[in-house]
């Protein structure tokens, strides 16, 4: 075998080995987000990635960007609004594996333009407010840039009428279940704080 053929077949190694990584990172992710609906009591109700296109959109051209087919790279994952006592809460929540792209307005294709994975992180972001939104309201907070947060602060801002608090965690903030759960304990005492909603399991 010649040297060239050993790298390549190093090359190829390292893929599977990324693919397989790449498989119980997001399915920790879909466990955390199933604890959060445990927790707090919501039903998910639907998922899209965001800055990418669906695998699902326009099906047959294949000179797209090859992040359309990692859609859980960034996605949002909307929940079902929800009763609490006399209020409808809202949530959504933000995946962010990499906050790298965001430190440039180039293509997300063009990689060498973001941020070095050493500086950058991955974040989980929620949105609760004490109001019915639907995918055109959160897609105000995108347009307007709170979402994805710069930072890791809390940030309440008044939303027709209503209280959205914003939240970015550190992924590794859901490492585990006891970590998970301080984590939204947290969260929620906030949003309690700020809009008055007490949700349940807090």
């Amino acid at each position: 075998m010649t040297t060239v053929q050993k790298d390549v077949d190093e090359v190829f190694l390292n893929v599977r080995k990324a693919y397989r990584l790449l498989y119980h990172y997001q399915r920790r992710v879909l466990d955390i987000v199933q604890l959060i609906c445990s927790e707090l009591h919501f039903e998910y109700e639907n998922g899209d990635p965001h800055e990418t296109k669906s695998i699902n959109h326009d099906k047959k051209n294949l000179n797209r960007s090859a992040w359309d087919f990692l859609p859980l790279y960034i996605y949002k994952i909307q929940m079902k609004p929800r009763k609490v006592g006399r209020k409808t809460v809202s949530l959504l929540i933000f995946l962010q594996s990499d906050s790298g792209p965001y430190k440039t307005d180039k293509s997300l294709d063009e990689l060498s333009a973001f941020e070095s994975v050493e500086k950058s992180k991955s974040r989980i972001h929620f949105l609760l407010c004490n109001k019915h939104l639907d995918s055109a309201d959160y897609d105000e907070f995108f347009d307007d840039k709170d979402i994805p947060s710069k930072s890791n602060n809390y940030n309440s801002l008044e939303y027709k009428g209503g209280i959205a608090l914003i939240k970015a965690f550190d992924l590794c903030d859901f490492i585990n279940e006891e970590s998970a759960k301080e984590s939204l304990k947290k969260l929620a005492i906030r949003f309690q704080k700020e809009s008055g909603v007490k949700l349940p399991n807090i």
